[in-house]
């Protein structure tokens, strides 16, 4: 009887000493559960965010696609009317040079036929001997001549002019429609010309008149102050246009 007693007590003691570590599996058992569930939970949590996260990146990739397609047509825009604005540019230059070329020609044609009226006036008054009358008449004839020749130059200096504020327009009109583009020239690397239309007419004919028809030397009879291949009217001193 001792000793199935003693049998049963150990069978007991041996099944608490199981169950104990059954309880402590257990519960290591539970917290690896707690981990699954919560490692779980996370992992739908970022397979919903990259869910979003594709999403996002496949409209931004099309924004930017959009976003690239603009912008390289308005590159190709910008070159286009940079192309045009320098071929417009070097046009005008070309004329502007051509028509400036013509004008220095005609002036220097006018220059060579004031110097030679002047070689004939001085044969002129030298061979009047210095005759009131006549000196009267070559004084009036060489006011009409300078007159003339004034609004010959008048005519040359307002086609400057008008050839200078045709280039200030054209200018003015690219520049507006560069801004309007959102592309100021100064990106561009164009810089406007200077134009300076305000020119003047080297005749005067009251200094003119002083220094062709001035007949008060101390040799009668003869014309002062007129010496050749100097122009006193200052046109051989005085460079073209």
């Amino acid at each position: 009887m001792q000793r199935d007693l003693e049998a049963s007590l150990a069978e007991t003691a041996e099944y608490k000493k199981k169950l104990e570590e059954s309880e402590e599996l257990n519960k290591n058992l539970r917290k690896v559960a707690q981990l699954y569930e919560a490692e779980k939970f996370a992992h739908t949590v970022t397979k919903t965010n990259l869910r979003v996260t594709n999403k996002a990146k496949v409209k931004n990739e099309m924004l930017f696609n959009i976003a690239q397609a603009r912008l390289e047509e308005a590159e190709a825009q910008r070159k286009r009317l940079n192309d045009e604005m320098e071929s417009t540019l070097l046009e005008i230059k070309q004329k502007a040079g051509l028509r400036s070329a013509i004008l220095e020609r005609k002036l220097g044609h006018l220059v060579t036929i004031m110097e030679a009226k002047e070689t004939e006036l001085h044969t002129l008054i030298m061979a009047m001997n210095a005759d009131p009358a006549a000196v009267q008449e070559s004084r009036k004839h060489l006011e009409e001549l300078l007159c003339k020749k004034n609004t010959a130059i008048k005519e040359l200096q307002y086609e400057v002019s008008r050839m200078a504020k045709a280039y200030v327009d054209l200018w003015g009109a690219c520049q507006q429609k560069l801004v309007e583009e959102l592309s100021h020239p100064v990106n561009l690397g164009i810089q406007p010309l200077n134009a300076n239309p305000s020119l003047i007419s080297p005749f005067n004919t009251a200094t003119a008149e002083a220094k062709l028809l001035n007949l008060t030397s101390k040799h009668p009879g003869t014309a002062s102050a007129v010496i050749k291949g100097k122009g006193p009217l200052g046109l051989t001193s005085i460079p073209p246009l």
